[in-house]
């Protein structure tokens, strides 16, 4: 065994995720809030956080993992680099639809890609600073 091992000795038997975080553009909290509810989840009542680098609202929904949407603390544009989330959802595309209409209807704009696998990926710059993956549930 390394001696690195030894810090990390039985952490990987005991270890989960607890909650994904995704930051929101400055000020869209509410509206990021707003589109996960439309995608079936709700507030958590009680888990909410607040400190100097803005403030944070959890997202549940039975069988998946907490997302904790966490307000920009300022304007600066924030990179996603490749990083982003999935959702199973029971059809990608109309998903991916539906969000983009939802988006022009509030009157930001998202752009989706469809990718290998039947899974779509779902960008709204305006509101998230990561895009959303929509994977097909498997039959």
């Amino acid at each position: 065994m390394q001696s690195d091992d030894v810090v990390f000795e039985g952490v990987g038997s005991t270890s989960s995720v607890d909650h994904v975080a995704v930051q929101t553009a400055f000020g869209m909290l509410i509206a990021a809030t707003t589109l996960f509810k439309k995608l079936g989840f709700s507030v958590h009542p009680t888990r909410m956080a607040v400190g100097s680098w803005g403030k944070a609202i959890f997202m549940v929904k039975d069988g998946s993992l907490p997302i904790q949407l966490t307000d920009s603390s300022d304007s600066a544009p924030v990179s996603a680099g490749e990083n982003h989330f999935g959702i199973i959802v029971q059809d990608p595309l109309a998903v991916a639809l539906a969000i983009k209409a939802w988006a022009q209807f509030g009157g930001v704009s998202a752009e989706w890609e469809a990718v290998p696998g039947g899974k779509y990926f779902v960008t709204i710059p305006a509101i998230l600073t990561m895009p959303i993956e929509l994977v097909p549930r498997q039959q």
